[in-house]
């Protein structure tokens, strides 16, 4: 990626190209306690010992068989725009979750992608769903689910949520180096803007400052290149990000 610390290179460290670890009856136990649906895939990686430890669904989203899956294989299955994210997005949030031990259980988050396969958008969500006995990173587990309903542009729409430091989230949700991102909170305050909200009524419906609000606006202008709130809203309807198609998108995550 250019112009960003952010590569990849940091996340791609922490994966292997070794394939599932369980199968038979263990991987039977979670194919029970995970369900995959149609057009779905599920995978569970352990960070602690860089082990896949289950993979389901992979054929019919992104044409793989469960037993070919591998992390190194799926890290350069998108396309370029979710690729150059992707790298950013995974090597921060790594980045954290290694470094620190509070809350990592509370970390969840969502994009909306495309593989180089096809052109169906993928709404991936990632859980932290274990840590050790000392509070480390361990399980995480991934749910890819290939929705032809959803609008997918050149602009990636994600989201990232926890109870994390305020710095850390609203870097990764308003400031990432890769340009071509809208986070869904900032979508909802272009909804808003539309629906006729000033600053502060945004901020008390998201639960930011004014002062917050109107920074991450003057963000989004540098961002995509508009020089006024309306511009904004006209940009982000041409692009098909508002009204926000997330608002009431409850896919199973876990």
């Amino acid at each position: 990626m250019k112009n960003t610390k952010y590569s990849g290179k940091y996340s791609k460290s922490f994966f292997t190209d070794n394939t599932i670890r369980f199968t038979g009856k263990i991987g039977e136990n979670f194919s029970k306690y995970f369900l995959v649906g149609k057009n779905e895939a599920v995978l569970i990686y352990n960070f602690k010992e860089l082990e896949l430890l289950y993979a389901k669904g992979f054929k019919n989203v992104l044409g793989i068989e469960d037993e070919d899956v591998n992390m190194l294989m799926l890290n350069e299955q998108y396309d370029e725009t979710s690729f150059e994210f992707t790298n950013e997005f995974h090597d921060r949030a790594l980045i954290h979750l290694l470094s620190n031990k509070k809350n990592i259980k509370s970390f969840s988050s969502s994009a909306l992608l495309r593989s180089k396969s096809n052109d169906i958008p993928i709404f991936m969500n990632l859980q932290v769903i274990s840590t050790d006995e000392h509070g480390n990173l361990e399980n995480v587990i991934a749910r890819l689910i290939q929705d032809p309903t959803l609008n997918f542009t050149k602009i990636v729409q994600y989201n990232l949520n926890g109870d994390f430091d305020e710095d850390f989230i609203y870097n990764i949700n308003h400031n990432l180096d890769f340009k071509s991102t809208i986070s869904f909170r900032e979508i909802d305050i272009i909804d808003k803007l539309k629906e006729g909200f000033n600053h502060i009524e945004i901020a008390n419906f998201l639960g930011y400052s004014g002062f917050k609000v109107s920074a991450i606006i003057e963000l989004m202008f540098k961002r995509f290149k508009v020089k006024s709130e309306k511009e904004l809203i006209e940009f982000a309807e041409r692009e098909q990000l508002i009204p926000n198609q997330f608002t009431n998108y409850f896919p199973p995550f876990v």
